[in-house]
């Protein structure tokens, strides 16, 4: 009788403590932890919103809100820094949901985080030449966006991501040049001229061009193919300029530093720029012309830019004298 009390009392405590465990486990409602992740991101706490939304994909699948939780974990991996997650978090968004009509969102951030070795503080305080470095990233990076731009040309995030190909598009060109020139110091001419020809053949808008050109000039001249050198250094002289005065003075300055505001698919930045007696002013209020300094320099710009500006017009005396030298 009495083994049989404290196997009964034995059995008691057992269940107590599988009833506490799982009242312990239990996790909270799916609309909780929505709401807990949607006001951690509204605190910028990424950290805290990425464990509250990952609760939700792990313990609520198929729930109300699983979809939604999946799309803003994309953005928390993405401001937490964690690129790698963000990437896969995008794929495995695509996967699940490719008609969601948000979609185009998922394939923009896949893009944008497939190559991220522009960011962080190593490459700010060293200035670190990527093109020098690995960019099998870029050009994954590269044809992620390019996809994204064909799918989904009316998206909202489509200025964005052309802005990053053109970016994209620069550094592999510049990557390129790199092992050609290395080639150049090598003697191997032939491989520095297949490099070359290369960033003209299929990279021909990036800002590279008369760099391989100029590889081409150096490479045929060493091989005794003096014709076609020359044939590349005429191909290096062409330029294209602006050329302004008074309010059109201003719109040719405007074009010579804001090219990047401007995302397209050829190189805007002109070669050389004549600025006659332009309307520019770097002076501060009331005697600043206040339109035409933000039209030139933008809303928010770093107090170096428009000390780099100022430069434009100090040098516009001498431009105008030795204009008025030429016999044209």
């Amino acid at each position: 009788m009495k083994n049989k009390l404290i196997s009964i009392l034995l059995m008691l405590l057992v269940v107590t403590g599988c009833a506490s465990n799982d009242d312990e486990e239990r996790e909270p409602a799916e609309v909780t932890l929505y709401n807990l992740s949607q006001d951690r991101m509204n605190a910028r706490n990424f950290i805290g919103a990425v464990e509250s939304l990952t609760r939700i994909e792990r313990f609520y699948p198929f729930g109300v809100y699983a979809e939604q939780a999946r799309a803003d974990l994309i953005y928390a991996h993405y401001m937490t820094g964690d690129y790698d997650a963000a990437y896969a978090q995008s794929e495995k968004f695509i996967r699940l949901y490719p008609r969601n009509t948000n979609v185009d969102y998922a394939y923009f951030m896949r893009g944008m985080t497939g190559y991220y070795q522009d960011e962080g503080i190593l490459g700010d305080v060293f200035s670190l030449n990527l093109a020098k470095r690995d960019v099998s990233g870029a050009v994954q990076s590269y044809a992620d966006l390019t996809e994204f731009m064909i799918r989904f040309p009316e998206s909202e995030y489509i200025n964005s991501a052309r802005e990053r190909l053109i970016f994209l598009r620069n550094l592999i060109a510049s990557s390129e040049l790199d092992g050609a020139e290395y080639y150049m110091k090598r003697g191997a001419y032939v491989a520095a001229l297949k490099r070359a020809n290369y960033v003209l053949t299929n990279i021909p808008n990036s800002t590279e061009k008369n760099r391989a050109l100029s590889i081409m000039q150096d490479a045929y001249e060493k091989l005794g193919y003096t014709e076609y050198s020359k044939k590349a250094k005429e191909l290096k002289l062409q330029k294209i300029g602006v050329m302004g005065s008074s309010a059109g003075g201003h719109l040719a300055a405007h074009t010579m530093v804001a090219y990047e505001d401007y995302p397209s698919d050829i190189p805007l930045k002109p070669d050389f720029g004549i600025l006659c007696y332009p309307l520019i002013t770097m002076m501060q209020e009331p005697l600043v012309l206040e339109g035409c300094r933000k039209n030139l320099l933008g809303k928010k710009k770093e107090n170096t830019q428009i000390k780099k500006e100022k430069s434009i017009k100090k040098d516009n005396y001498q431009l105008i004298k030795n204009i008025e030298d030429l016999d044209i």
